[in-house]
């Protein structure tokens, strides 16, 4: 018999999620995401399945400013404790456009910005970097794969 998210079907429909997930455009401008409610909640229900199910195909990776939006910040207005971009980027003593663009998925965790978090108690560097070259990794190969069809 075959646990939970270890089928095919699972896997399938785990991959329809991320193809969706991928898809979706969240700009926004500085000090705080503007992601609609709907959009965040499908990105948290999204990120939770991932973390449950861990045999997911990443078809289009999530960038670590996504982990760093709900893992860190939380939602405004939703989540107890949950604190802005600008709060975040204070507390880091980076600014909160280059914490923004990272959010946004427009810069990558450097090593830097990694000791910080881990300094502030999230999570540790390693796991940062660790996450923003699986994302390099996975996009290079996409564009590979692209140039080479």
């Amino acid at each position: 018999m075959e646990g939970r998210g270890t089928g095919r079907g699972a896997d399938n429909i785990a991959a329809s999620r991320l193809s969706v997930f991928g898809s979706v455009a969240w700009i926004s401008g500085s000090g705080s995401s503007s992601v609609s409610r709907p959009v965040k909640s499908m990105m948290k229900n999204l990120l939770t399945t991932m973390a449950e199910t861990r045999a997911i195909p990443m078809l289009h990776p999530v960038h670590p400013g996504v982990n760093i939006l709900f893992g860190c910040l939380g939602v405004v207005g939703e989540d107890e404790g949950a604190i802005t971009v600008a709060e975040a980027a204070a507390k880091l003593g980076v600014s909160s456009e280059a914490l923004q663009r990272v959010v946004d998925g427009h810069a990558p965790v450097t090593p830097d910005l990694a000791r910080r978090m881990e300094a502030a108690g999230w999570s540790t560097a390693e796991f940062w970097m660790r996450l923003q070259a699986s994302y390099d990794e996975a996009f290079a190969k996409g564009k590979h794969r692209a140039a080479s069809a």
